[in-house]
């Protein structure tokens, strides 16, 4: 799509024509939206057709979130000189423009622009979805690429250290309006330039820019993962004395400028007009600082990055997947089989320092795996709301990383049985269109409710302060309110004042639909989680086999935290909640199993690790 006006859109069909055998005489093209035709062009024989055409009324591609993702249907076929057809090709393409933005009011940005809109990327890196790659399936990148979707990310990038994925994948990001960054498959080194190897990387990037570039989700081609950044960091700002330089800023380019030349092109990741490539104040970065340079989470306040490209924090796989993965003997944190599952040089270590810093230490097998999941969860969101709410010139966030390649303990928000990490549920909740952030103002909080939907969001705002050492809730505010959509209000301090006695609270706010249904619901302890006691909850929990559903209530006096359940039988669909006393939910949770044991049920929930006998 090379221009879009209010009405029409401007379009260019490149088609390229290979064979010895040259007894071609007529070819047809025809583009076609859900069997009505929209566009037909024949000529006679040429061996490059390069033809531009006018689309009145388009149906435009939208990343999700934005809008649909109506796909055309382009044939072409070949004719000989007898009208036999000697070959058709089919291919599903979508009208839209993706333009990458750098500079805005002499100040350097990064910005998506999808259709002459602005959109905020809300993004997770992609590892190949096994270690034997033989075993990734339809099956596999649907499932995993619609928990992308239902966790509210638009945009997958394909890192340059795993493979160029199966069509299928990229088929799938089409319907389903994920975005695509993709890496070309060179990442973290150095490469060579001798004649032989440069003869074998033009054959892979032409073949893989013909095989990806008719996709409308693709957004941006990477020359390489952090190649350049590695370079510098080696004491030789020089970028182009690295080896491989020629392949990202000479060969590619010349190869995208003949075969795909509207598309956005990054030499590398993390790149931008600096002499560091991961410097904050142009182009986009890798947060490593945080957790791989030993820093936590809490230090982003200080980040001011245009646009995070990689950032994350670890937790195990879930129990069960852990389970499977080691003996009985090995379910300990500190053993030398589960050291075996983390790849990062200290990897562990840090589990334990950051959890420290947060959290109870419990080295109990499932406690620890549900306390260093809960604090991947608490970190991913305090990461989300800074660059997403307060970060101002922060404009996408990609998260590494969505899937595993085996049973690990990683950065992954899902882990390699296809289950959902606790942090999953956090980011889902971070990334949500109708939320609200609590920012503190001094001595005092500041609220506001953000929509991101399309539709006018109505509905009541409570505001609860719960005291543990009265182990009593104080009703803070209740207010009605509405927010136009894309829109944000904000609640003053001025209405809010925690005074100095209530600094070991825990604010609780809620946001309900005018239908009385929670939409959002989030906790903010007013000192460290480790410091706070609380007395044990008490959860009941029944299973309902015929509809798939758990019903969890709180009968305890006091709020139950980030509540979990854990069953060996099944797959519990929302993890990490917090119900207020005499509150109840229902969760649904998948399972192959005809018979499933309440019995076999744990609950699990912050309290029981903060009690007052502890």
């Amino acid at each position: 799509t090379l221009e879009l006006q209010p009405d029409s859109a401007r379009c260019m069909l490149s088609v390229d024509i290979d064979g010895s055998d040259w007894d071609i005489t007529l070819i047809k093209i025809k583009l076609t939206l859900e069997g009505h035709e929209h566009w037909h062009f024949k000529t006679n024989a040429t061996k490059q057709i390069n033809q531009t055409f006018e689309i009145r009324n388009p149906h435009l591609w939208w990343p999700i979130g934005m809008g649909d993702q109506p796909l055309y249907e382009i044939t072409i076929e070949l004719f000989n000189p007898k009208g036999q057809l000697l070959e058709q090709f089919k291919r599903r393409v979508g009208i839209r423009t993706i333009d990458l933005q750098s500079r805005a009011k002499d100040k350097a940005v990064f910005n998506f622009i999808i259709n002459g809109q602005t959109v905020f990327i809300k993004g997770a890196n992609w590892i190949p979805a096994d270690s034997f790659l033989t075993r990734i399936t339809s099956r596999k990148y649907d499932h995993l690429l619609k928990m992308a979707r239902d966790a509210g990310l638009n945009m997958i990038r394909v890192w340059g250290g795993g493979i160029y994925e199966q069509s299928i994948f990229y088929d799938l990001c089409d319907q389903m309006g994920l975005l695509v960054w993709q890496d070309f498959m060179f990442a973290c080194g150095f490469y060579p330039e001798h004649p032989s190897f440069m003869t074998t990387v033009q054959h892979e990037l032409n073949e893989n820019i013909l095989k990806l570039q008719y996709h409308p989700s693709l957004a941006v081609w990477c020359g390489n993962n952090e190649n350049e950044w590695l370079w510098y960091n080696t004491g030789n700002p020089n970028i182009a004395e690295m080896p491989g330089y020629s392949i990202y800023h000479e060969i590619l380019p010349q190869i995208l400028t003949h075969l795909d030349p509207n598309r956005v092109y990054l030499p590398s990741s993390p790149y931008g007009d600096d002499e560091n490539p991961n410097a904050p104040e142009s182009g986009n970065q890798h947060q490593w600082a945080m957790w791989s340079g030993w820093q936590d989470y809490t230090a982003v306040v200080h980040d001011h990055s245009l646009f995070i490209t990689e950032f994350g924090f670890q937790a195990p796989a879930n129990l069960q997947t852990m389970n499977r993965a080691l003996a009985k003997s090995d379910r300990k944190p500190q053993s030398a089989m589960f050291e075996f599952h983390n790849k990062q040089l200290e990897g562990n270590e840090r589990l334990f320092r950051f959890l420290a810093g947060h959290l109870p230490v419990n080295t109990r097998w499932k406690d620890f795996i549900y306390l260093t999941q809960l604090n991947q969860g608490m970190a991913l969101q305090t990461c989300i709301d800074h660059w997403r709410y307060r970060s101002r010139p922060t404009s996408g966030i990609i998260i590494w990383q969505l899937n595993d390649c085996w049973p690990i303990c990683s950065w992954s928000l899902i882990d390699y049985e296809l289950t959902p990490k606790l942090a999953y549920y956090f980011v889902q909740r971070s990334f949500a269109d109708r939320r609200l952030d609590i920012r503190k103002n001094h001595d005092q909080y500041d609220f506001y409710i953000d929509n991101h939907s399309g539709d006018l969001f109505r509905g009541q705002l409570h505001i609860i302060l719960f005291l543990p050492h009265k182990n009593s809730l104080e009703d803070i505010k209740k207010m009605d309110f509405a927010v136009k959509a894309g829109q944000q209000t904000r609640i003053p301090s001025s209405h809010l004042d925690i005074s100095s006695d209530q600094n070991s609270g825990i604010i609780i706010d809620s946001l309900v639909d005018t239908n009385g249904r929670l939409v959002y619901r989030d906790v903010r302890p007013l000192k460290k989680w480790k410091h706070i006691k609380l007395n044990k909850v008490s959860l009941e929990c029944s299973l309902n086999t015929s509809k798939k559903y758990l019903h969890i209530r709180n009968r305890g006096p006091q709020p139950a935290f980030y509540i979990d359940v854990q069953h060996p039988q099944l797959k519990v669909l929302d993890r990490g909640f917090t119900l207020l006393p005499d509150e109840s939910k229902i969760v649904p949770y998948a399972s192959s199993f005809h018979a499933l044991s309440e019995s076999r049920l744990q609950l699990m929930a912050l309290n029981n690790y903060l009690n007052i006998g502890r």
